[in-house]
């Protein structure tokens, strides 16, 4: 309980005019504070914008170079000899032997393939990977992991006497992939 000798009425006055002080005190403080944050971004505001200058400046004075130096023209003629040497391969239709590698390679897991060879015959592309496989069940997962890569109704032909033994089994797999 308040002992003073303020009536009532003049209590809420004075209570509510001292709320009113303290909110504009605060909102003093927040404009101030508003403004020295404004001050102190000024000066990187202008660093940023003598920045941007510059370099805007040192780029359109490169690319000026470059269309006098009549690099230009070279580039576009190395840009179209690009795209017909690109026309020019992709019409061969023979699968890179580095795609081959990367694709059996990221499904071989414990399997270890010993070599891969690449022939064109009249159905397509025959393609034979031998190695060792350290159980029957790998060399099994492997070619089952081997398959989905593979054009439908394409199969693997596997020797029937490599799966014959348990451990360390050697395998000879040999599959025809079609040309487009």
């Amino acid at each position: 309980m308040m002992h003073t000798l303020i009536p009532f009425q003049e209590r809420i006055l004075l209570h509510r005019e001292y709320r009113a002080r303290v909110a504009i005190v605060c909102l003093c403080a927040l404009s101030v504070s508003v403004a020295v944050g404004a001050v102190a971004l000024f000066p990187a505001y202008i660093k940023a914008q003598s920045a941007l200058n510059t370099v805007s400046s040192v780029v359109a004075s490169m690319m000026k170079e470059n269309t006098e130096s009549g690099l230009a023209p070279a580039e576009k003629e190395l840009s179209a000899d690009k795209a017909l040497l690109a026309l020019l391969t992709a019409g061969t239709g023979a699968p890179r032997l580095s795609d081959v590698i990367q694709a059996v390679s990221s499904l071989r897991s414990d399997v270890v393939i010993d070599s891969i060879g690449l022939s064109r015959s009249q159905a397509g592309i025959v393609v034979t990977l031998s190695g060792m496989a350290p159980t029957r069940d790998g060399l099994i997962m492997f070619k089952s992991r081997l398959e989905p890569l593979l054009a439908k109704g394409t199969t693997i032909n596997e020797p029937i006497s490599d799966e014959l033994k348990i451990n360390n089994v050697p395998f000879s797999l040999q599959f025809v992939e079609s040309l487009p």
